[in-house]
């Protein structure tokens, strides 16, 4: 089955991230990146299966990952909400206008919260840093996948360590399926979460 993921190794990503060697960590040879993610869970290490999943995929893939998760976990706040809003319009039409705007909100919210990280996801994955007509300012080749993963995290923050430890394994789940060609949703239906199917899990 066709990949999302456009390595064949782990090793690959990592090199590709440089800058977030010390987030993903040491890497054995040989494995693919999802079996890399799969050796991550089986260790509990899930904060960096996250983090590490969220840099192999695609920046727009990952920003629909990262939304896709938010919504299961469910009972978001209205600024989540509108968070992911724009962050799934950025997904359906990534252009410039629905970009600003996704950081337009992070920015207005104070980089605070799953809704303004996964908001500020979408607007690092290309373009300039920098305000409109300034000089531009290129995002961090890491920055938007880190953000995704710390959006998903936030959202995954429980009081009970076993109830975060299910979502953070709910969330590689998802990845797993949405990765090997499927929508992403059905582990957060299984597990009673709020994510539905939608178009852009088609992207890419």
């Amino acid at each position: 089955m066709d990949s999302r993921i456009r390595y064949t190794t782990a090793q690959q990503v990592a090199e590709a991230f440089p800058e977030a060697a010390e987030d993903i960590g040491e890497i054995p040879e040989g494995l693919t990146p999802l079996d890399f993610v799969s050796t991550l869970a089986e260790d509990e290490d899930l904060a960096r299966a996250v983090i590490f999943t969220a840099l192999a995929l695609p920046k727009r893939e990952a920003v629909w990952w990262g939304c896709l998760c938010i919504r299961g976990i469910g009972d978001v706040s209205d600024v989540t909400k509108e968070g992911l809003r724009l962050a799934e319009a950025w997904v359906r039409h990534p252009e410039e206008a629905e970009r600003r705007a996704a950081g337009k909100f992070a920015e207005e919210e104070y980089f605070e919260g799953a809704g303004a990280g996964i908001a500020f996801a979408a607007f690092t994955t290309s373009g300039s840093l920098a305000p409109a007509g300034l000089q531009a300012v290129p995002p961090s080749p890491e920055i938007s996948g880190k953000c995704v993963a710390m959006a998903i995290l936030q959202a995954a923050n429980d009081e009970d360590a076993f109830v975060r430890h299910a979502t953070l394994l709910c969330a590689l789940e998802s990845a797993r399926d949405f990765a090997t060609g499927g929508d992403g949703t059905a582990p957060w239906r299984e597990r009673g979460g709020g994510a539905q199917p939608a178009e852009p899990a088609e992207a890419g």
